[in-house]
């Protein structure tokens, strides 16, 4: 999490000379680098241009993010497809406005990791043991769930616990836990004390849609000119973060408190929203029954 200090000098970077009549829109999203995005564009001053006032919100989770926008805490909030897809099963009022990080088996940022010391060398190992993921019911989970039936284990005999992305690498490497679903930065810190089991979400698919940025459909509706905003900010931040890496890394790393190196897989932006990527996530959250029934993608999109 970014120091006070540093956090006031990116909010202050990104109010606009107009900010006595727009208001401050508060985001809410995770302390790693898939809910990056409005730190780079408080540093590349991409929301001064697109005329927003911002104030970052570090939140832990997906799911707690969905309780922070739907309970008023912040008008818009990062979150995985899985857990938006929860929200909109349980009837919960929230749109997907703007796409976030994408997975690509080419560069792939999680990985299901143990101890380099332990006994775990298949799937099947994991029977009956405690896995770590940052989110209960969500897509490390899920991922997770799939990695293990795909690779003859059984899901179903495996125990999720929930801890942030940044304490799940100690938790494996001292033994708390027999595995860990981590993503990046913290994966290649990680890989100091641990190895890599498996890269989880290629038993999702080889390309989708990890994650996105929401609000609720009361919000969107009421303020259409800040969404447009918020939307071309994420876009030009997309296009940002892919290909200016170098620079990018110097922002993560005064948000992490962790060293981003050469071997640091980056996380990969989506620049405009695809349902066909969207899909992938949902179909796994219907079969691992995160959601009662299966529904098109669309319905989640504002």
């Amino acid at each position: 999490m970014l120091p006070l200090a540093l956090v006031a000098a990116i909010v202050l970077a990104a109010l606009p000379a107009r900010s006595q009549t727009t208001p401050t829109i508060r985001v809410a999203t995770v302390p790693f680098e898939a809910g990056a995005e409005p730190y780079y564009a408080a540093a590349a001053g991409i929301f001064q241009k697109a005329g927003l006032n911002v104030q970052i919100i570090s939140i832990s989770s997906g799911a707690a993010i969905s309780a922070a926008v739907v309970g008023g805490g912040a008008e818009i909030g990062f979150s995985n497809i899985v857990s938006l897809a929860s929200a909109h099963d349980a009837g919960v009022p929230i749109v997907i406005i703007a796409p976030a990080s994408r997975y690509l088996t080419k560069v792939p940022q999680t990985a299901l990791i143990v101890a380099k010391s332990s006994a775990v060398n298949a799937a099947k190992d994991l029977n009956g043991k405690i896995v770590a993921v940052n989110g209960l019911r969500s897509i490390a989970e899920i991922g997770a769930d799939a990695w293990l039936d795909q690779n003859g284990g059984n899901s179903a005999a495996v125990h999720f616990v929930e801890m942030t992305n940044g304490a799940i690498g100690d938790a494996v490497a001292s033994g708390r836990v027999a595995a860990g679903i981590v993503s990046e930065p913290e994966l290649t810190a990680a890989l100091a004390n641990t190895r890599v089991l498996g890269w989880a979400y290629d038993a999702i698919g080889k390309q989708f849609a990890l994650s996105a940025w929401f609000t609720t459909s009361a919000w969107a509706h009421a303020h259409p000119d800040l969404i447009e905003r918020y939307v071309t900010a994420m876009a030009e931040t997309a296009r940002w973060a892919n290909t200016h890496q170098a620079e990018s890394a110097k922002v993560l790393e005064a948000q992490e408190g962790v060293h981003v190196t050469a071997a640091t897989k980056r996380v990969v932006y989506a620049e405009k929203l695809d349902v066909t990527e969207m899909q992938a996530s949902i179909d796994a959250a219907a079969r691992y029954k995160v959601i009662r029934s299966n529904f098109p993608a669309a319905e989640l999109l504002f």
